[in-house]
């Protein structure tokens, strides 16, 4: 038994360690300069410089899914459905199973198709790590995203205070139930509202 947790322990701590030396490569191998504002909430096009380039369906994907779980919208041509729009224009390099060199511009398409931005990363990297850092860091330049995030936090947390203490706990189980699967309150929202009226004498 003792083993047993010992290994478990182990497994932790060498996960725990891989993710903080992925967090640790990111900060110093990937640079992203970014010149232009981004003022406004954008969508995105990803495309590659190369035509025909081996493991483009999954760099392609890994953006997409990084940029959308970022609230950042992707479109397949840039310009089709935003007023504003940013091209990623990605190169890399593909041996088999690994990418490396990752070079990109952003290109305000909205704007004359100028190059305002540039993203390297100029070692061998994981698809999912880079991508997530990379929709990360452009959803942080971006003050109407960042507002919009702000304003459906503190709407959930009025939302959750708004049940009333007199009504049964019943009654309020019933009407947090139907805030979350309204999705007007996250999961995480939802758990602590029902723990804190489930607690109460």
């Amino acid at each position: 038994m003792k083993r047993k947790n010992f290994l478990a322990v182990m497994a932790i701590l060498i996960y725990a360690a891989a993710f903080a030396q992925g967090d640790r490569k990111l900060s110093k191998y990937l640079t992203i300069n970014i010149t232009g504002k981004m003022d406004t909430v954008s969508a995105f096009s990803i495309n590659k410089t190369t035509p025909k380039r081996a493991g483009w369906g999954i760099i392609y994907s890994a953006f997409t899914k990084a940029f959308i779980s970022a609230g950042l919208p992707v479109v397949e041509k840039a310009n089709a459905v935003s007023s504003h729009s940013y091209n990623i224009l990605i190169d890399y390099e593909y041996h088999g199973t690994q990418f490396s060199n990752l070079r990109a511009q952003i290109v305000d398409v909205s704007n004359g198709s100028q190059i305002i931005g540039t993203i390297t990363y100029e070692k061998k990297f994981e698809v999912d790590d880079i991508t997530g850092g990379i929709a990360d860091n452009i959803k942080s330049r971006n003050p109407v995203i960042q507002k919009v995030e702000t304003r459906k936090e503190n709407v959930a947390r009025e939302e959750t205070q708004n049940i009333k203490p007199g009504r049964s706990k019943e009654d309020r189980l019933r009407e947090l139930k139907d805030l979350f699967e309204k999705q007007l309150i996250t999961k995480e929202d939802y758990d602590k509202a029902k723990q804190k009226i489930l607690e109460e004498q």
